[in-house]
């Protein structure tokens, strides 16, 4: 899981980085997610998408764990 929330800005390069990683992951099975996308960071990984569609975005890293039935981390 990669927390989007302290980077307020990201290239479309970067964003095609990060579309070549969670295929590279898939392929040996591992889940990746993005949690607290804000502003541009949000668009632009939104609008980038590969043959596979686009990256998992989640709102928090909450909502993240529980889409792949994690328990949240304790404080």
């Amino acid at each position: 899981m990669l927390d989007a929330e302290a980077s307020p800005f990201i290239d479309v390069s970067a964003a095609e980085m990060l579309v070549q990683l969670q295929d590279a992951l898939r392929r040996k099975r591992i889940d990746l997610g993005i949690a607290r996308d804000i502003g541009q960071v949000r668009d632009v990984l939104r609008s980038t998408a590969d043959g596979n569609g686009p990256l998992t975005v989640f709102g928090t890293a909450e909502q993240a764990l529980a889409d792949r039935g994690q328990p949240p981390p304790h404080p």
